[in-house]
């Protein structure tokens, strides 16, 4: 692990302790959560946001769809299910 020194406000501090006395856990440990956490919903939002994009070009959804009904056709692979 790298370390260094990150100057914080000092809300920002204090919100950090807090939930790190809440969950139990380290306040490194609160705020490697909390980046990760935002780390994922940043992702997401940039996931939406192309999903939104394509369906506004209705050539690209059309492609999108026709794409996603030729990968249907390989889960009946005529293997039986092992179920």
């Amino acid at each position: 692990m790298v370390s260094t020194n990150m100057r914080v406000y000092n809300k920002t501090y204090s919100q950090i302790d807090k939930i790190a006395h809440q969950l139990k856990i380290s306040k490194q440990e609160a705020l490697d959560q909390a980046v990760e956490s935002y780390r994922r919903e940043l992702f997401l939002r940039e996931a939406n946001n192309a999903y939104a994009a394509l369906r506004n070009d209705p050539e690209a959804w059309q492609n999108e769809k026709e794409e996603r009904e030729a990968w249907d056709y390989t889960i009946q692979d005529g293997l039986e299910d092992d179920r």
